[in-house]
């Protein structure tokens, strides 16, 4: 399966990757601050009508 999980077949636009610390079950009980940055940065370059990705993943 692609990285994107399929997600890019069922959005209109381009489907972002971010890599988070840890694993799908525990990211956000354990490493919260760091995921809450990044959701919050890919949306604001959505908003902002940007496409860069950040250049490291941040850590808590």
């Amino acid at each position: 399966m692609s990285e994107d999980l399929g997600w890019n077949q069922s959005l209109l636009g381009a489907c972002e990757i971010l890599h988070v610390p840890s694993d799908h079950d525990s990211y956000i009980r354990e490493h919260a601050a760091a995921t809450g940055k990044l959701l919050d940065e890919a949306m604001n370059r959505c908003n902002n009508g940007q496409s860069e990705k950040p250049s490291q993943t941040p850590s808590e």
